[in-house]
Protein backbone atom coordinates (compact mmCIF):
# COMPACT_ATOMS: atom_id res chain seq x y z
CA UNK A 1 0.00 0.00 0.00
CA UNK A 2 2.90 2.35 0.73
CA UNK A 3 4.27 1.80 -2.78
CA UNK A 4 0.89 2.76 -4.28
CA UNK A 5 0.80 5.99 -2.24
CA UNK A 6 4.38 6.85 -3.21
CA UNK A 7 3.64 6.24 -6.90
CA UNK A 8 0.49 8.34 -6.67
CA UNK A 9 2.34 11.20 -4.98
CA UNK A 10 5.05 11.05 -7.63
CA UNK A 11 2.43 11.19 -10.42
CA UNK A 12 0.77 14.21 -8.82
CA UNK A 13 4.12 15.98 -8.43
CA UNK A 14 5.01 15.34 -12.08
CA UNK A 15 1.64 16.62 -13.27
CA UNK A 16 1.96 19.74 -11.11
CA UNK A 17 5.52 20.44 -12.30
CA UNK A 18 4.54 19.91 -15.93
CA UNK A 19 1.67 22.38 -15.51
CA UNK A 20 3.98 24.99 -14.00
CA UNK A 21 6.54 24.49 -16.78
CA UNK A 22 3.86 24.99 -19.43
CA UNK A 23 2.62 28.19 -17.80
CA UNK A 24 6.18 29.56 -17.55
CA UNK A 25 6.94 28.63 -21.18
CA UNK A 26 3.76 30.21 -22.54
CA UNK A 27 4.10 33.29 -20.34
CA UNK A 28 7.75 33.91 -21.19
CA UNK A 29 7.09 33.36 -24.89
CA UNK A 30 4.23 35.84 -24.84
CA UNK A 31 6.34 38.38 -22.95
CA UNK A 32 9.16 38.04 -25.48
CA UNK A 33 6.73 38.67 -28.34
CA UNK A 34 5.69 41.99 -26.80
CA UNK A 35 9.17 43.00 -25.61
CA UNK A 36 10.91 42.34 -28.93
CA UNK A 37 8.06 43.75 -31.07
CA UNK A 38 8.07 40.84 -33.46
CA UNK A 39 4.82 41.85 -35.14
CA UNK A 40 6.17 41.17 -38.60
CA UNK A 41 4.96 38.94 -41.40
CA UNK A 42 7.66 36.31 -40.86
CA UNK A 43 6.50 35.88 -37.26
CA UNK A 44 2.91 35.42 -38.40
CA UNK A 45 4.10 32.73 -40.82
CA UNK A 46 5.99 31.02 -37.99
CA UNK A 47 2.88 31.05 -35.82
CA UNK A 48 0.82 29.51 -38.64
CA UNK A 49 3.42 26.74 -38.97
CA UNK A 50 3.38 26.18 -35.20
CA UNK A 51 -0.43 25.96 -35.33
CA UNK A 52 -0.15 23.31 -38.04
CA UNK A 53 2.31 21.42 -35.82
CA UNK A 54 -0.20 21.53 -32.97
CA UNK A 55 -2.80 19.97 -35.27
CA UNK A 56 -0.24 17.32 -36.26
CA UNK A 57 0.32 16.58 -32.55
CA UNK A 58 -3.43 15.98 -32.21
CA UNK A 59 -3.35 13.60 -35.17
CA UNK A 60 -0.37 11.75 -33.68
CA UNK A 61 -2.20 11.48 -30.35
CA UNK A 62 -5.29 10.05 -32.03
CA UNK A 63 -3.14 7.56 -33.93
CA UNK A 64 -1.46 6.54 -30.69
CA UNK A 65 -4.82 6.15 -28.99
CA UNK A 66 -6.11 3.86 -31.77
CA UNK A 67 -2.84 1.94 -31.75
CA UNK A 68 -3.69 0.44 -28.37
CA UNK A 69 -7.07 -0.86 -29.50
CA UNK A 70 -7.27 -4.63 -30.05
CA UNK A 71 -7.15 -4.30 -33.86
CA UNK A 72 -4.88 -1.26 -33.86
CA UNK A 73 -1.71 -1.13 -35.92
CA UNK A 74 0.66 1.52 -37.24
CA UNK A 75 1.48 0.83 -40.87
CA UNK A 76 4.60 1.74 -42.78
CA UNK A 77 2.80 4.42 -44.83
CA UNK A 78 1.45 6.09 -41.69
CA UNK A 79 4.90 6.04 -40.13
CA UNK A 80 6.55 7.58 -43.19
CA UNK A 81 3.81 10.19 -43.70
CA UNK A 82 3.85 11.32 -40.06
CA UNK A 83 7.65 11.43 -39.94
CA UNK A 84 7.92 13.40 -43.19
CA UNK A 85 5.22 15.83 -42.05
CA UNK A 86 7.07 16.49 -38.77
CA UNK A 87 10.42 16.89 -40.53
CA UNK A 88 9.00 19.33 -43.08
CA UNK A 89 7.30 21.40 -40.37
CA UNK A 90 10.31 21.48 -38.07
CA UNK A 91 12.63 22.41 -40.94
CA UNK A 92 10.22 25.10 -42.12
CA UNK A 93 9.89 26.63 -38.66
CA UNK A 94 13.66 26.67 -38.12
CA UNK A 95 14.16 28.16 -41.60
CA UNK A 96 11.64 30.93 -41.00
CA UNK A 97 13.01 31.77 -37.54
CA UNK A 98 16.66 31.82 -38.61
CA UNK A 99 16.06 33.45 -41.99
CA UNK A 100 13.42 35.98 -40.91
CA UNK A 101 12.39 36.45 -44.55
CA UNK A 102 10.90 39.74 -45.63
CA UNK A 103 7.34 38.98 -46.70
CA UNK A 104 5.36 41.84 -48.21
CA UNK A 105 1.81 41.23 -47.06
CA UNK A 106 0.56 44.00 -49.35
CA UNK A 107 1.11 41.67 -52.30
CA UNK A 108 -1.53 39.19 -51.17
CA UNK A 109 -3.60 40.98 -48.50
CA UNK A 110 -3.53 44.73 -48.37
CA UNK A 111 -4.27 46.29 -44.99
CA UNK A 112 -4.15 42.89 -43.23
CA UNK A 113 -1.68 44.12 -40.59
CA UNK A 114 -3.37 47.47 -40.02
CA UNK A 115 -5.77 47.89 -37.09
CA UNK A 116 -9.14 46.50 -38.17
CA UNK A 117 -7.57 44.96 -41.29
CA UNK A 118 -8.72 41.45 -40.51
CA UNK A 119 -12.33 42.67 -40.47
CA UNK A 120 -11.87 44.02 -43.99
CA UNK A 121 -10.29 40.73 -45.07
CA UNK A 122 -12.87 38.38 -43.48
CA UNK A 123 -15.91 40.61 -43.26
CA UNK A 124 -18.06 41.28 -40.23
CA UNK A 125 -17.65 38.48 -37.69
CA UNK A 126 -19.59 39.68 -34.69
CA UNK A 127 -21.33 37.00 -32.71
CA UNK A 128 -24.87 37.96 -31.74
CA UNK A 129 -25.47 38.18 -28.01
CA UNK A 130 -28.62 36.33 -26.96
Amino acid sequence: MEQFDADREQMIARARDAGIEKIVAIGSGTALIFLQTTFLEWFSLKMVLVGIMVMLHVVAGLILMHLFEPAGHFGRFSYIALTVAYLVLITSIIGVVLGKPHIDSNQFAQNLFTPGGLRQFLGETRIPIP
